[in-house]
């Protein structure tokens, strides 16, 4: 029992957090191996994705959507990034730009399709995020900006209002392990249009 308090606290101090210095000691209490080993159970109930990405917004400006990437990583150091948008035929990539990866001086690599390749030649990696746990996180943390034209966008929007967009993705550390990651879909309902 007072090992499921300790969870209980240290999650509930997670929530608080601000940032990744106070995420740290926190979660190693909360994620130690002498609590698992007395409660194997309590290994369902633990995070296993060590980054999360998703989509923090979609803006049609003219003719063209700007879909931003978000990677939220307070832990790792992100040395590479493959993703594939589904469905793949939502969009026409026109070019990936901007955030940490521009930052970083990254070589960002992409088709039509929405195959989005980056890494640095020079061994540059993205920083462990700052903002973990803020209303702006997503915000703080894009990775890069997508321009594309609509592919059959329309024709989803129309057949189905709820649809989310997802993404296949693989994340590398430095050491180039690929990293545990979740994604959090987006929903088409969610497109902001710019008048």
């Amino acid at each position: 029992m007072y090992k499921i308090k300790i969870i209980m606290i240290a999650f509930s101090s997670l929530l608080i957090c601000q940032s990744k210095e106070d995420l740290k000691p926190v979660l190693k209490k909360a994620l130690s191996e002498d609590v698992i080993s007395i409660n194997p159970k309590l290994k369902n109930y633990l995070p296993t994705a060590k980054i999360e990405i998703g989509i923090e917004s979609i803006v049609k400006e003219e003719e063209y959507y700007i879909i931003g990437v978000y990677a939220i990583n307070p832990f790792d150091e992100i040395a590479g990034i493959q993703i594939q948008i589904f469905p793949e035929n939502l969009f026409y990539v026109e070019t990936v730009y901007g955030g940490r990866t521009k930052n970083k001086d990254f070589s960002m690599h992409f088709n039509k399709k929405g195959t989005i390749l980056g890494f640095s030649m020079v061994g540059e990696t993205i920083e462990p995020t700052q903002v973990v746990s803020h209303i702006d996180k997503k915000n703080k943390n894009i990775l890069f900006y997508v321009k594309a034209l609509p592919n059959k966008l329309m024709e989803y929007i129309k057949a189905k209002e709820s649809m989310d967009i997802l993404m296949d993705i693989v994340i590398a550390s430095k050491e180039g392990k690929t990293l545990t990651s979740k994604f959090i879909p987006f929903n088409l309902s969610d497109i902001q249009y710019k008048n």
